[in-house]
């Protein structure tokens, strides 16, 4: 085979293995994903205000606080998301105007623990963003592009989807910025009729060797809750001051 047709025969196969769109875009859902994959492998640090989060823990201490006939009002200045060797964890750092700052704090982060409360932390950010991109990872080849825009791309993709936190995935969609190649916002649809939704920022190292998110926004109709407790429809996150080892 000459080198003109196993060009172009080459060029055909990799069209239909990523359902009509160009390598560049494909390229694109590639780097989008590796973006915070690499990132999942990385150990690291970051300080995290959410309001929604915030008001969970602190409405917990205070009910559980009340059944011991002496409520307690706290208040969150951060949590603090701990990644390390792909598992995370947090602590909770009490606002200054907290009463018994200094004694509140542990008893608070000992309620994250225990509550659960810990653990939704990191699946309503970290973990739900690498689910999703190891999600785009393998089943980039089934998604389409639905729209292109002098800013974005829009794919779409219906099928060999797997499943999110345990549920059947059924569809999705996705926009990544061409300004970084990051992913920016998702739709995940799933079998039993419910629906995440994500918005993010992601920035870039100051070196250049990684992305990570600044912004988070996750609307979500899922039934879960751990340990009896729901997670909210809407969690905002913010996030600074990262540090890596």
């Amino acid at each position: 085979m000459n080198k003109p047709i196993a060009a172009l025969f080459s060029f055909c196969l990799l069209a239909v293995a990523y359902a009509g769109i160009t390598p560049e875009q494909a390229a694109m859902l590639d780097t989008a994903a590796k973006q915070i994959t690499t990132l999942s492998g990385k150990n690291f640090t970051v300080k995290m205000v959410s309001p929604e989060l915030g008001k969970l823990l602190a409405d917990q201490v205070a009910a559980k606080s009340a059944q011991m006939g002496m409520p307690i009002q706290i208040g969150i200045k951060h949590f603090l998301l701990t990644s390390k060797n792909g598992q995370q964890s947090c602590k909770v750092a009490l606002s200054d105007d907290t009463p018994m700052k200094d004694a509140l704090e542990p008893q608070a982060n000992s309620m994250l623990a225990s509550s659960g409360i810990g653990k939704m932390l990191s699946e309503a950010s970290f973990a739900s963003l690498n689910q999703a991109a190891e999600m785009l990872l393998t089943s980039k080849d089934s998604f389409s592009l639905m729209k292109e825009s002098p800013k974005s791309c829009d794919f779409s993709a219906n099928q060999g989807l797997g499943s999110f936190a345990g549920i059947p995935v059924s569809s999705v969609k996705i926009r990544t910025s061409k300004a970084n190649q990051s992913l920016s916002s998702f739709i995940l649809d799933l079998q039993d009729q419910s629906r995440l939704r994500g918005t993010l920022q992601m920035q870039q190292s100051p070196d250049g060797s990684l992305f990570y998110p600044v912004r988070l926004k996750l609307e979500s109709s899922m039934k879960k809750a751990v340990q009896g407790i729901s997670l909210p429809s809407v969690i905002n996150a913010v996030f600074s001051e990262y540090q890596f080892q």
